[in-house]
């Protein structure tokens, strides 16, 4: 038995690292193979491809969680939480809070 938990555990975080790689990068899974196509096609040109949608590290995981002051750490991130993602999930503003992200 405990070679099936293993095998289950040993799988599941492998994708829990992928997806904390690729909100740390904000991308989604798709994103990814077409960024890395665009970064290998302007790399052959001597240019450097940035993604628009990505914000830094710490604001990816911000904009993830949908924190955007000091107290949402603990409503939206520690306990479980009702509120809607922002947009509708088929358009994205390239700033996604209506003013500045806050320093946490």
């Amino acid at each position: 038995m405990w070679v099936l938990t293993s095998t289950v555990a040993v799988a599941l975080g492998g994708l829990t690292l992928w997806h904390a790689v690729l909100i740390t990068r904000g991308e989604t899974s798709i994103e990814r193979h077409i960024n890395n196509k665009e970064a290998k096609r302007l790399a052959k040109r001597g240019r450097v491809y940035r993604n628009p949608f990505s914000y830094g590290k710490l604001n990816n995981w911000k904009v993830f969680f949908g924190v955007e002051k000091r107290s949402h750490w603990l409503t939206r991130v520690l306990l479980p939480s009702g509120h809607t993602p922002y947009g509708d999930g088929l358009t994205w503003d390239i700033y996604p809070f209506k003013k500045d992200m806050m320093p946490v």
